[in-house]
């Protein structure tokens, strides 16, 4: 193997090196797994990943749907494909009523879960595989979006978890509308997008372009997520600052400080309440961090290893996959920070607000010293 893909050089030869090396594994992997008749393979690979008890109902299905079939076949060779068919339908059936996120999908809106985004990644990397002429583009053509809610927890001291549940389920249905405006406009780039439910508050989007997906593209897909779930009317109407109930919970989180809040007069409330809205946003605005990687990137750059004792095409798969889910949400995670630094400098009653949890009673104080700090 040259020496170039073991090292440091981020010359454009060297990514290039990288790349074509990556391609020509790929090649050799799957012609290597592809010996194995297919459907069966496939099929075999996806039960396996079902929860046992669901495992169960779908051999159970499958038996019973393939002997639903006519016996009148005059070639064995028929009836084996079709009952593979039918196998194959029931299973697709099943994996994808198991890799939904029940708790945030609302009806004719599917988030999925993590490994069903997995598996679009490794059957669209299959399919890639399986065209004429293939390039290292089919890299340029996958990506992952990474985003995380900012001020959730501040958001639950204040509504509850129910309400933030709502508010989680909104922002799925954001990611998945067919017809909202950044997936319309995806549509019309040639990029299809299938949304997960990664975790929380985090969400991630497997995107698969028809033609190379820059990091320029990326990063406006991206913003026009997040401008979309800024913009929203529902989102935006799920927390509101004059609300007295909202301040009560969110300035007297624990009980002991209920009970002393209680026990002042009603001038004396309304006096500590004034001074709570005082240190709040005027209006509450959602937001989402965000940030993106191209799985070219993480390819040319060697955070993926291609050639590992062992290796196959499914692991090969899976490896950049989960590699670039990680780098995504690393991304995503620095422009948190990033967005943290400049409200600190700049909005600090909104940094406040991000920042809450029921233990940070004396945040205030401290951007006070911090802001001290940086003479502002």
């Amino acid at each position: 193997m040259p020496n170039a893909l073991n090292s440091n050089d981020d010359s454009p030869d060297a990514l290039q090196l990288r790349l074509d090396h990556a391609l020509a594994t790929l090649k050799s992997l799957y012609e290597s797994w592809s010996d194995v008749p297919h459907e069966l393979l496939v099929t075999n690979h996806m039960r396996e990943q079902l929860p046992s008890q669901t495992r169960e109902l779908f051999d159970y299905y499958a038996a019973t749907h393939a002997e639903s079939f006519e016996a009148g076949a005059s070639q064995d060779e028929v009836v084996r494909l079709e009952r593979l068919e039918v196998r194959m339908r029931v299973l697709e059936a099943l994996l994808e009523e198991n890799y939904i996120d029940w708790t945030l999908a609302t009806p004719g809106y599917p988030i999925y879960a993590k490994p069903f985004g997995k598996s679009v990644f490794k059957r669209s990397m299959r399919a890639g595989l399986q065209e004429g002429n293939l390039t290292t583009e089919i890299f340029e053509r996958h990506a992952v979006a990474f985003f995380d809610g900012n001020g959730i927890k501040a958001m639950s001291m204040c509504v509850g978890y129910d309400a933030v549940a709502n508010y989680l389920r909104t922002v799925a249905r954001i990611f998945t509308d067919p017809k909202g405006p950044t997936r319309v406009w995806l549509e019309e780039q040639g990029i299809s997008a299938t949304a997960m439910s990664v975790g929380g508050d985090e969400f991630a989007l497997l995107l698969r372009g028809k033609q190379s997906i820059s990091p320029q593209l990326m990063q406006e897909i991206i913003s026009r997520y997040q401008q979309e779930i800024a913009s929203s009317t529902e989102l935006r109407s799920s927390l509101d600052f004059n609300d007295r109930s909202v301040l009560i919970n969110l300035g007297f989180p624990t009980k002991e400080t209920r009970a002393e809040f209680e026990l002042l007069s009603a001038d004396e409330q309304a006096q500590k309440l004034y001074e709570l809205r005082s240190t709040l946003p005027d209006a509450f605005i959602p937001s989402f961090s965000g940030g993106g990687v191209t799985l070219d990137e993480i390819i040319a750059s060697g955070a993926v290893t291609v050639e590992k004792p062992n290796e196959t095409f499914d692991t090969l798969r899976e490896e950049m996959f989960d590699t670039i889910m990680q780098v995504a949400e690393g991304r995503q995670a620095q422009n948190k920070e990033n967005l943290k630094s400049r409200l600190l400098a700049t909005d600090p009653k909104t940094y406040q607000f991000l920042l809450r949890t029921p233990n940070d009673r004396l945040l205030l104080a401290e951007i006070s010293r911090l802001r001290g700090l940086l003479g502002l």
